[in-house]
């Protein structure tokens, strides 16, 4: 006597996806899976399921139909195999398939879903939320770097980017010096070089301040070029 073989989750997968393939192909045809008709045809296309028909019917109807909401399928297969065999879904099916895939679903006045969903887990939704066909998700990607109020980016984003001290001290040392007298149109970069004070130290001081001197970017922005007293 031949024992009988439990149907695995490989089973169930492919007769969801079997069913997936016909509804598609037979679109204002809907196919009758509480019948035998297409589990023939199912015995037919896999000789080697090792299954009868009437047993893959009997399954279906006792295990898996009532169970639609858990086939492992994609979510616009699951809603489109739905609507096809035109099962109303229940309120606990309903919040099943939105806690599965990250949605909210919008039934008809049938219960049937529509095709339509919010991706409640898509950051990047810029309509606020509205419902967009279920083939139009992508995998949400990692947000673009955002500047905050100072025109930076955040910290976190700003992988090997300058420390602030770095890009003040050379706009520092450009600055014009418009109130040293007897310098003319000489910068106080060049005023710094005779005074012997290199760009590089100065930089450094501005990024490691001694003890003694608080040197802010605050402070560096309202520095002004020294005037040469001794040529006055």
């Amino acid at each position: 006597m031949q024992c009988r073989q439990a149907y695995t989750e490989n089973d169930d997968e492919l007769m969801w996806k079997f069913l997936v393939h016909k509804s598609r192909s037979r679109v204002g045809d809907p196919i009758q899976p509480m019948g035998i008709a297409i589990w023939k045809e199912y015995v037919d296309e896999y000789r080697d399921c090792g299954r009868s028909y009437s047993s893959l019917q009997s399954h279906f109807r006792r295990h898996l139909l009532d169970n639609i909401e858990r086939a492992n399928l994609p979510l616009k297969d699951l809603l489109f195999l739905i609507r096809h065999l035109g099962r109303p879904l229940q309120r606990h099916q309903k919040t099943f398939i939105e806690k599965k895939f990250g949605c909210n679903l919008l039934v008809d006045q049938k219960g049937l879903p529509r095709m339509e969903v919010v991706w409640v887990t898509d950051d990047r939704a810029e309509d606020g939320g509205a419902f967009v066909p279920v083939e139009e998700h992508r995998t949400a990607d990692p947000p673009p770097p955002q500047e905050d109020d100072d025109g930076w980016m955040d910290a976190p984003l700003r992988r090997g980017s300058p420390e602030r001290n770095e890009i003040i001290v050379p706009l520092v040392q450009r600055r014009q010096s418009r109130d040293a007298v007897g310098t003319g149109n000489r910068t106080s970069e060049e005023v710094m070089e005779e005074e012997g004070s290199p760009h590089e130290d100065a930089r450094e001081r501005s990024i490691s301040p001694s003890p003694h001197e608080d040197v802010t970017p605050k402070r560096l922005l309202k520095l002004e070029p020294r005037a040469l007293s001794a040529n006055i």
